[in-house]
């Protein structure tokens, strides 16, 4: 499942010229990509409530319909 919360931070990525691209900028975003996602889950005080919300976010979507 793609966590969609991250979307604006893989876009933001996708900003920067593809020839200014290197191994220490991928990896920045990965990081915090990584990070969030810990956060988010460890802010989750049942563990089922985060896939529900990711879920929602998911049913929510138009092209989802």
């Amino acid at each position: 499942m793609l966590d969609l919360r991250l979307a604006g931070l893989w876009a933001e990525l996708f900003e920067v010229p593809r020839q200014e691209w290197d191994a220490e900028l991928i990896g920045w975003y990965l990081r915090t990509a990584y990070s969030q996602g810990y956060a988010d889950a460890m802010s989750q005080v049942d563990r089922a409530e985060m896939r529900e919300d990711l879920r929602r976010i998911d049913v929510e979507r138009p092209e989802a319909a």
